[in-house]
């Protein structure tokens, strides 16, 4: 998805909506969901390096 964006698309800037944490909140913490969101901020940041990324935090990202 990165490598299309930053090969096809070219935006000028990208809106990441949030709820990146699953929705499996019977096995969700707050230590998973730091976790989680960790990873997927460096997947992010590594894959859209260079482009301005202007994060949401969704309903999901703040459970439990």
């Amino acid at each position: 998805m990165f490598k299309f964006i930053s090969d096809e698309m070219k935006p000028d800037a990208v809106f990441w909506g949030g709820d990146s944490v699953p929705h499996n909140l019977d096995t969700l913490n707050e230590q998973t969901n730091v976790e989680i969101i960790k990873n997927v901020t460096q997947a992010v940041a590594t894959g859209l390096e260079g482009y301005k990324v202007y994060p949401a935090i969704g309903n999901h990202d703040t459970y439990p």
